[in-house]
């Protein structure tokens, strides 16, 4: 059985029922669905100095 991101099961849990609630949504359909998540992280110092990727990869 393949597992649920933990972020997405927060949404499912939390974030979706607030939502129903705030907007007054009637169908579970109406509330809007996660598709991607995309973390991005600054490394323009990379360009000057090498060591700035090294770290950036390993955090």
């Amino acid at each position: 059985m393949k597992t649920k991101p933990r972020f997405q099961e927060m949404y499912e849990k939390e974030i979706a029922p607030a939502l129903v609630k705030k907007y007054g949504y009637k169908n579970r359909y109406q509330v809007p669905k996660l598709e991607k998540i995309v973390l991005n992280m600054g490394v323009g110092e990379a360009n000057a100095n090498r060591a700035h990727i090294e770290n950036a990869m390993w955090r």
